[in-house]
Parts: C-alpha cells; sequence; structure tokens
C-alpha cells in the first residue's frame, strides 16, 4: 500500500472511531448519595420463567440477595411460592427488610394458596414488614374489586404488618373504596406506560402523587413501583434508554429523599422471561442487568453504550482487510474516489456491528432468535450488495482512464480480412422487421462473410415465406426453415453452426430486429488478429423509441449497463456476453462445444465457459446495432425474467468456478458475483416483502408478544432504494448521454422490475429448466384494462403494504415511534411495485397524452444509420 492509500485508511479509521465518541458523548444526569430504600425482587434470570415451573434454588437466591445488599435495605416480591418463598431467609441473612406478595389471579383456589403461604412467611420472619395481596389484578381484571377486598381483609385480621394490594394510581381513584381496606396505598407509577417523555416524567409522577395525597389525605403512600426500562421499543413519545433511565431514576431518587416518599423501585434485575408478558420491554425495567452487572452509577456521567470502543474496534478490525485490499488495488482511482469506497466500505462495517451488538441483548424468545439470524443472513447479503453498487460507482465515476475500451481497428497491410458467418436466429418474428434486418447487412462494408437466417418453429408459414423469398434473391444468405427443432435460441444457433462455412473464422450473432451499421465488421473482425480473443462485443442499443414514454424508459434503463457495467468489467476481462451484437472466435466456440441448450441465457453461459479456458474478451461502448425495445410491459418483464432465470441456471452449473479454483481470477469473480448480487438482492427484497406482511398481521394478532424489529434492520433495505437511486442519477449523469428526467424514468424503469427479477431468482433456485419466452417485439399496443393486469401481483403486493401500514398504525397507534417506523418501512417497500403500476400506466397511456409528449418533446438529431428509424442512444454521444 502506498503513502496515499495509507493516508486514506488512517484518514478513515480516525473518523470513524471519533464519529462513535462523538455519538457516545458523555451525558449528565442529577446525582443521588445514599441508598436505595425499596427494590422488587424476582429470583428469575435468562428465560426462566414462574410459569414454567422451574426456578432458582436457595443458593442462586442467597447469592442475588448478597449482591443487592449493597444497593438496597428492602425487597419486594410478588408471589409467596417456589423461589419467591426464599427471599425472606436470604434477606433476613443479610438485615434486609421484605415486602411480601401474595399473587393473585383469576383461580380461587390458587389464590387461596398464595394468601396462605404469604401468611405464614409473614408470620414467621419478622423481617418481613408489609404484606400486599396482589399485583394489579383489578386492572388486569382478575378479581373485583369486591374478592380483592375481601382477601384484604381476611389477611389483615391475619397479621400485624400492614397491608395493602398493589395497583396503579388510576385503580386507586377509579375504587377508593378499596382504601378502606388497606393500611397503606401500595401504587405504581409508571411514566414510560402512560407515554410521558422522560425529562417530564418526575413532574409527571409528583403530579400524581398530588392527586393521590389529596383524594386520601392522611393515609400513608407507598410507590411500590417507579421505575424506567434501559432498552425496548418507544411508547407514545416515551423512549427507553439507558440513559433515560438514569437520569430519571436519580432526578427521583433525589427527589424521594427529599420529600420523605417512600418507594420501591421496579425492579433489582433484568427480567427477559418478561417479554412473553409485556413485549421486549418487560425485560429491561432493572438497576441491573440480567447478568448482575450494573448498569450505570449513582453519580457522574452516564453513558448510552459503554462499550462503544469495543463496538468501534470491532468495526475497524472487521474493515481492516478489505480497507486494505482495496486501497492497495485501487491506484487507478483519484484519490476522491478511493475516499469515497473507503468510507462506504467502513460505514458498511458499523451497521454490520451495530445490527449485532444492537440486537443481541433484547430478549427475543426462540422464534424471535431464529428470526434474528434469518435477519441478519440477509441483511449481510444486502450489504454486501450496497457495497458491490457503490464499487461500480466510484469505479465508472474516478477511473482516470479507461485502458480496454476498444476504438474501430483495421487490418494490417496486405492482411486477408477473415470469413465471417453471421447467425440470425428467428422464430415468429414479423417478415418486414426480420427483412429490415437482412437489408442492413447486405449493406455491410466487408468483403468476405455469409448471412445464415435460422427460423425454428414457426408455425405459421405466412411469417417465414416472404423471409424465405428475399434470401433467395441475397446472394450472401442463406435460409433455413427448422421444424422441429429443439434446444430454442441455443438450438437453432448450434444448427447454424453445423451449416457453417468451413472457412468462417468468426462467428456473429444478430437479434432478428436489429439493424447494423455497415462499419461494423469493418471496425471490430481486425481485433481478432490477437490470438488470444475469444468474443468482441458491441452493444445492444435502441431505435424507434422517441415520443414514446414506455419506450424511452426502457431504452435508457438499458443504456445503463452497457455504459457502466460494461464498461468496467471490461478492464478486468470479465464482461458479460451478449447474444446480439457479439462476435466469437469458430475455433473457440468449438471447443466448448458450442451453445448450450440447457441454458436460457446461452450467450451469458457461453461467455463465461470462454474465460474459464483462458480466453480474452472485448468491449467497445460505441453502437453498431440497434433494436426494437419492447412494445409492452409485459414483454419488458418476460425479458428481464428470462435474463435472471438464466443467470441463476448459470450460478448453479458454475459455482465452482465462481467460486474458488484456477478457471477465473479473482477479478472476475469478483464482477460475475457482483454483476448477479444485485438480482439476487431483489429476491431478498420479494422475501423481506413476505416476511413483513407476516410479521405484520403477527404483531396486531400477538397482543403486544411480539415487538417491531429494531430500526438497525430498517436500514439496509431503505440503503438499497436510496444507494441505487443515487447511483443511478449520478453515473448517468456523468456516462449516459440523457436528460435528468430521462435519468429518473430509468431509474424508475429499473426499479419496476424488482419483482420480476426476485421472482426470477426463487424460481430459478428451485427449478432446474424453464421454457425460453421469447420477448414480444412488434405487438399490438394492449388495452388499458390488459395494461394495469401486467402488473396485478405487485398491485396487490402494494395494496397489502398500505393496508398493513394502515393495520399497524390502527393497532399500535399508542406505541407511535415504533408504529411509525415499521409503517413507513412497509411503504418504502413499496416504491418498487408502485414503479411496476406506473410502468404499467405510462405503456398505456392514452393517445392524447402520447401526442402531447410528441409537441414537446425535444429533437435532438436522428441517427445516420442506414435503415434505422427513430433517435438511438448512439446518436446522443455523436
Amino acid at each position: 500500500m502506498k503513502i496515499a492509500g495509507f493516508g486514506i485508511l488512517t484518514l478513515v479509521i480516525v473518523g470513524h472511531v471519533a464519529l462513535w465518541g462523538l455519538a457516545n458523548r458523555a451525558n449528565e444526569a442529577e446525582p443521588f448519595f445514599g441508598r436505595v430504600q425499596g427494590l422488587s425482587y424476582s429470583p428469575y434470570h435468562g428465560d426462566v420463567s414462574p410459569e414454567d415451573g422451574a426456578a432458582p434454588d436457595r443458593a442462586a437466591v442467597e447469592r442475588d440477595v448478597a449482591k443487592l445488599s449493597h444497593l438496597t435495605s428492602r425487597l419486594r416480591t410478588y408471589g409467596a411460592s417456589g423461589s419467591e418463598g426464599l427471599v425472606a431467609d436470604a434477606a433476613a441473612l443479610r438485615g434486609i427488610s421484605v415486602m411480601q406478595g401474595a399473587w393473585i389471579e383469576k383461580n380461587a383456589e390458587r389464590n387461596r394458596r398464595q394468601i396462605e403461604q404469604a401468611v405464614a412467611i409473614t408470620t414467621a420472619h419478622p423481617n418481613v414488614t408489609h404484606l400486599l395481596v396482589g399485583n394489579e389484578a383489578v386492572l388486569r381484571g382478575d378479581v373485583t374489586p369486591a374478592t380483592l377486598a375481601s382477601y384484604l381483609d381476611d389477611v389483615r385480621a391475619r397479621v400485624t404488618v400492614p397491608v395493602s394490594a398493589a395497583e396503579p394510581w388510576h385503580v386507586w381513584l377509579k375504587y377508593p373504596e378499596l382504601a378502606d381496606h388497606v393500611d397503606f396505598l401500595a401504587v405504581h407509577v409508571l411514566p414510560y406506560w402512560e407515554g410521558v417523555p422522560a425529562e417530564r416524567a418526575l413532574s409527571h409522577l409528583e403530579s400524581r402523587l398530588l392527586n393521590l395525597r389529596a383524594r386520601f389525605p392522611g393515609k400513608p403512600i407507598v410507590l411500590t413501583e417507579v421505575g424506567w426500562p434501559s432498552a425496548g421499543p418507544a411508547f407514545e413519545a416515551a423512549l427507553p434508554g439507558r440513559v433515560a433511565q438514569a437520569r430519571f431514576l436519580r432526578s427521583f431518587l433525589a427527589f424521594a429523599s427529599r420529600h420523605d416518599v417512600d418507594y420501591v423501585v421496579m425492579e433489582a434485575f433484568d427480567q427477559p422471561w418478561k417479554r412473553t408478558l409485556e413485549g421486549r420491554v418487560g425485560a429491561f425495567w432493572g438497576l441491573l442487568s440480567a447478568d448482575g452487572t450494573p448498569k450505570f452509577g449513582m453519580t457522574g456521567t452516564v453513558l448510552e453504550n459503554p462499550d462503544w470502543p469495543t463496538r468501534a474496534l470491532a468495526a475497524s478490525l472487521l474493515a481492516l482487510l478489505p480497507l486494505a485490499l482495496f486501497l492497495g488495488r485501487s491506484g487507478h482511482l483519484s484519490v476522491r474516489g478511493r475516499l469515497l469506497f473507503a468510507a462506504t466500505l467502513q460505514g458498511l462495517a458499523t451497521v454490520a456491528v451495530w445490527s449485532v451488538t444492537a440486537t443481541q441483548d433484547l430478549a427475543w424468545g426462540w422464534g424471535g432468535t431464529l428470526a434474528w439470524f434469518v435477519l441478519l443472513a440477509a441483511q449481510a447479503l444486502l450489504l454486501v450488495g450496497v457495497a458491490t453498487d457503490a464499487f461500480e460507482l466510484v469505479e465508472v465515476l474516478y477511473t482516470k482512464r479507461f485502458r480496454r475500451l476498444l476504438a474501430p481497428g483495421a487490418f494490417a497491410a496486405g492482411a486477408k480480412p477473415p470469413r465471417v458467418s453471421i447467425h440470425v436466429p428467428i422464430h415468429a418474428e414479423p417478415p418486414e422487421l426480420v427483412i429490415q434486418t437482412l437489408d442492413s447487412l447486405a449493406r455491410l462494408d466487408y468483403p468476405n462473410y455469409e448471412v445464415l437466417v435460422i427460423d425454428n418453429n414457426t408455425k405459421d408459414a405466412s411469417l417465414w415465406k416472404p423471409v424465405e423469398a428475399w434470401c433467395a434473391n441475397a446472394p450472401v444468405v442463406r435460409f433455413f426453415h427448422v421444424d422441429p427443432l429443439h434446444g430454442f435460441k441455443a438450438g437453432a444457433l448450434n444448427f447454424a453452426l453445423g451449416h457453417t462455412d468451413p472457412a468462417a473464422e468468426v462467428v456473429a450473432v444478430l437479434d432478428a430486429d436489429y439493424v447494423v451499421h455497415r462499419d461494423w465488421l469493418k471496425d471490430l473482425v481486425p481485433h481478432f488478429a490477437d490470438p488470444k480473443v475469444a468474443v468482441v462485443q458491441a452493444p445492444q442499443d435502441n431505435r424507434q423509441w422517441r415520443g414514446d414514454t414506455f419506450r424511452t424508459m426502457c431504452t435508457w434503463e438499458y443504456a445503463g449497463f452497457f455504459h457502466l457495467g460494461m464498461v468496467q468489467r471490461n478492464e478486468r476481462n470479465a464482461i458479460i456476453q451478449h447474444g446480439t451484437m457479439t462476435m466469437v472466435r469458430r475455433t473457440a466456440l468449438d471447443e466448448v462445444g458450442g451453445w448450450s441448450e440447457w441454458c436460457i441465457t446461452e450467450d451469458a453461459e457461453l461467455g463465461l465457459k470462454l474465460l474459464e479456458r483462458g480466453h480474452q474478451t472485448l468491449y467497445t461502448e460505441r453502437s453498431y446495432g440497434w433494436g426494437v425495445p419492447p412494445d409492452t410491459f409485459q414483454g419488458y418483464k418476460k425479458q428481464r425474467f428470462r435474463w435472471a432465470y438464466g443467470s441463476v441456471q448459470i450460478v448453479k452449473e458454475h459455482w465452482r468456478a465462481l467460486l474458488a479454483g484456477r478457471k477465473l481470477d479473482a477479478a472476475q469473480r469478483f464482477h460475475f458475483a457482483a454483476g448477479w448480487l444485485p438480482w439476487l438482492n431483489d429476491g431478498l427484497l420479494v422475501l423481506f416483502t413476505v416476511m413483513a406482511l407476516g410479521w405484520t398481521l403477527a404483531l396486531s394478532l400477538a397482543g403486544g408478544r411480539i415487538a417491531f424489529p429494531p430500526p438497525v434492520f430498517l436500514l439496509p433495505i431503505l440503503a438499497v432504494f436510496v444507494v441505487r437511486m443515487v447511483r443511478s442519477v449520478w453515473m448517468y449523469a456523468r456516462r449516459v448521454p440523457c436528460t435528468l428526467e430521462e435519468r429518473l424514468g430509468a431509474a424508475v424503469a429499473g426499479m419496476s422490475l424488482t419483482y420480476t427479477v426476485g421472482r426470477a431468482v426463487w424460481h430459478g433456485l428451485r427449478t432446474r429448466g424453464f421454457p425460453f419466452v421469447r420477448t414480444p417485439k412488434a405487438e399490438d399496443k394492449p388495452a388499458f384494462l390488459r395494461g394495469l393486469l401486467m402488473a396485478r401481483d405487485e398491485a396487490f403486493l402494494t395494496v397489502a403494504l398500505w393496508l398493513g401500514a394502515v393495520l399497524t398504525l390502527t393497532v399500535h397507534g399508542r406505541d407511535t415511534r415504533g408504529a411509525t417506523l415499521w409503517a413507513a418501512a412497509l411503504v418504502v417497500q413499496s416504491v418498487p411495485y408502485l414503479a411496476s403500476i406506473a410502468m404499467s400506466f405510462v405503456n398505456v397511456l392514452p393517445a392524447v397524452v402520447r401526442a402531447w409528449y410528441r409537441r414537446h418533446s425535444p429533437v435532438r438529431g436522428l441517427p445516420s444509420v442506414p435503415g434505422a428509424a427513430g433517435q438511438t442512444v448512439a446518436s446522443r454521444r455523436s
């Protein structure tokens, strides 16, 4: 790594750590000097739940109480059986008093047993100073106030300590008659569950306390639950957090000390098992974490993430190797480009570390843990996809000079131009379209070539007979009608190979709708003078699109790949071969056995096989041929489905070479993986949509037992959309000759194929073969209804996502932040499906709108290509 690279590495790492430090500045909080009066304590740790019947033994309870004896002189329990029945014994050993609880529920028999056990513990232990009959039993509706009053009267007659029932403040105000059956008011005031922001929580608590004192003058009041959670989802305006918890509790403890308020803080330890009762936030009310580690001190500053240096170090180490590899091999980029991508790598590593560490302690449960691993794996792929998109961005924008782009070649003096055999496979094509292609081939400025037209399996003779008749009068053209012929396009091309002039050294392939420039062969065939070259590829380009909004959007979407991705891949001999405007050395084609008929993208598969054999491929950015873009959105989708499905076929067949080995070098493996990864990401986005809809339904039906995914998991989904849009518009502005409106249209067109590509990926992973689907070229325009049906699946998903967002806000309206973020994520996921609907509408715009477009669309120079009609992408570059 040179000095510049080392400087960039240092700058990125130092800046990264500085940002971590800036985001985790120490926070001030009111100090508290003294001991906590009381802590509620449940002796259950990890996923051990009292509802399961399992419980810690006496030794575990004694260890907990020993730890808590340094913080408080009173413990409150909630029940009187199992481990909770051991608390009074352990507390007595440490000189700690106990506020004993008896758990009250709907079952009268179990209530009676709890009361008997609580009374027995109370009478047997002098350190039990209070007895609480029930915890929010009236609030839950487990018992009526009258039933609870009878329990209270019975217990008060049997014990000598003060007796009460623990209920929230509003229950006491709603049922004031309960106060006649207790010795003191055991009150819960939890501002979080009332949606009060942390900064107003203390004043809210004080107001509730004043209300109770005014309503029950002279009645002692003990705040038996007061606290704030350190993690979990927001509840209305109340945000959990370590700093918020410290600030509220420290200010409350100081307030209680000044005003002689009797209280019990909820709670001693975090209780992961409570997530099934109270949602994820229920696990994080402890002063101590579940393993007994204090979350903050009672004096001094407080950190939201005390372990941030460890996380920052982990992120730096995670990014170090990729950064070193990139900076050591990126001398062809400008300093700005190297710095931009290095910062992107470090940012993605930070998101990865954040994803793991921010959620590892969130008490998911077994189902949530499984979902967590699935989300992490999918997120890792999305992050890699963002990285590859960013790498293409900086390579295209900041490469100092592209070294391998072809310019028109020339034969050495006295050299004889090699014979070229041009193969044109057709199937049920409009004859006038094919004849236009053949007419352009007949005018090629090249002395030594033949044209083979292979019509395969066309049943309607009126489609192929006119082409046959035209070919009969063309001296360089031979026509074949073959029916039946297996293998689709690859089968037709292999048939052509069997009838190719043995003297032909180069095979060129052309689609039936392509009109070519007369210099195509003259400019590009000379490059085969290098014996290492097996493929010379020119871009696919379009004609007959000006004035048609749909075709314009499609054309510029296609253009992006050929002016961006192919240019980048060409620098490392890793282009994707395309089955039109391509030339292949005949001996290389024979070496690999011709075209593979098992693959519906036989062109890309052939190019990969040739690269595996060590051949060279070359690419020119100049267009030499122009085809007709699909007339319909359905045709556009079918074409992309075929490309994506074929790519999955190729990966399944060539995965060993793509992963490792000597057949491909590292750069070639990278580009093939990076080129197909966005399509895998589309598959993941479709999967995320299905999962999100299922999760939304579960959130609405589970009654709080299932939590919203942490925001960190929503970040990569948003990043994929943002990066793709920014990348597309930015790179197009620099490398593709179109207007801003056309750049945005291309971005919408590309996004509209997300569902199609995603479906093709999943279909390709599940199946081995799929029929070749021809892309319709000159179909009549569809009816309006048919046009809308082209995006019926995407429309269904859009409506489902929007209904999910509405359902989320309706059901979880009080949980403003969590519900709003999730609803927003659902709406964001609908964007590519909306793009599909938009493309479908654009495809069927009324004629009056099309006429308006033609009147207002500027005319920017028609091509000088013989036989071409309408504007081409290449004409913009002249």
